[in-house]
């Protein structure tokens, strides 16, 4: 999938979870690779269909729409969406553990 697709993926899992250090963090990667405004980014399909996939996940995993799935396994292999899954997971554990023990940014933003 790509490191940039990654880090859009991860940083959509982010917002949609309104994790303060994992959305800080990501948009100072974003902006350093100068993406100054993600929401009206022009990516790519296979970008946004991880976004949305990413943004659904978080939202709730039990009810990702079979549309998306669909989308998903005509653009990616099984393996690609097994990864993308396992990591979406990663992050959104990474989200829950800051958010429960109050973890707060470090540095300017």
């Amino acid at each position: 999938m790509g490191k940039r697709a990654a880090d859009f993926f991860e940083y959509a899992i982010s917002l949609e979870n309104d994790c303060l250090v994992c959305s800080r963090y990501f948009a100072k990667l974003l902006r350093q690779n100068g993406i100054e405004d993600f929401e009206h980014f022009a990516f790519t399909d296979e970008e946004q269909l991880l976004i949305d996939y990413g943004r659904a996940m978080a939202r709730d995993p039990k009810r990702i729409p079979d549309e998306l799935f669909d989308r998903l396994r005509a653009a990616f292999s099984e393996e690609t969406i097994v990864v993308a899954t396992a990591m979406g997971v990663f992050m959104i554990a990474n989200n829950v553990f800051n958010d429960a023990l109050q973890v707060e940014p470090e540095g300017k933003v």
